[in-house]
């Protein structure tokens, strides 16, 4: 309901390009900012749609080109056995 103003056509059809952004602000013990696309501005502004990214809806399925895919890469191990690394706040972030 919230994009009906704004979209061509509910639902979106094979081949509509929307642009978005995908957005993480908090953290309690480890306050930071995160976005699927990059932001670029000195202070995190989630509200700029020069810096959505793009994406493409299809009636397609699609695979990933390597079947045998590790979202863990190199680090490997379960994720919850892993330390975690301090991280910094963001500039004018609390301490």
């Amino acid at each position: 309901e919230a994009f009906r103003h704004d979209a061509a056509h509910i639902p979106p059809r094979h081949g509509d390009r929307w642009r978005l952004n995908l957005n993480r602000c908090g953290g309690r013990t480890n306050p930071q900012f995160s976005t699927w696309s990059p932001v670029h501005t000195p202070r995190p502004d989630f509200h700029v749609p020069e810096d959505f990214g793009e994406v493409m809806f299809s009636e397609e399925s699609v695979r990933r080109k390597d079947e045998a895919y590790d979202p863990l890469g190199p680090f490997g191990g379960e994720p919850h056995l892993r330390k975690a690394a301090r991280c910094n706040p963001p500039q004018g972030g609390r301490r």
